[in-house]
């Protein structure tokens, strides 16, 4: 509105260094907005498969017919 006022054209005050600065942060934040979500999913289902591993077999928590159970239930 301020550029307007000034009657400075539209295409003119997109090539102003502080307004595509501003778009391009708009951008690059939106990007990373959106790509937060499908990172920490991967990265936790990768915690989440390698924590079976690192802690060890879990057949010992296995019960007869081969569900986990708590150690302390049986």
């Amino acid at each position: 509105m301020a550029f307007m006022a000034q009657s400075i054209p539209l295409s003119n005050s997109f090539n102003l260094i502080y307004v595509s600065s501003e778009i391009v942060k708009t951008l690059i934040g939106s990007f990373g907005l959106v790509m937060v979500a499908p990172f920490t999913a991967i990265v936790g289902g990768f915690i989440f498969t390698r924590s079976g591993k690192v802690r060890g077999s879990q057949n010992d928590n296995k019960d007869s017919e081969g569900f986990l159970v708590h150690p302390n239930w049986k």
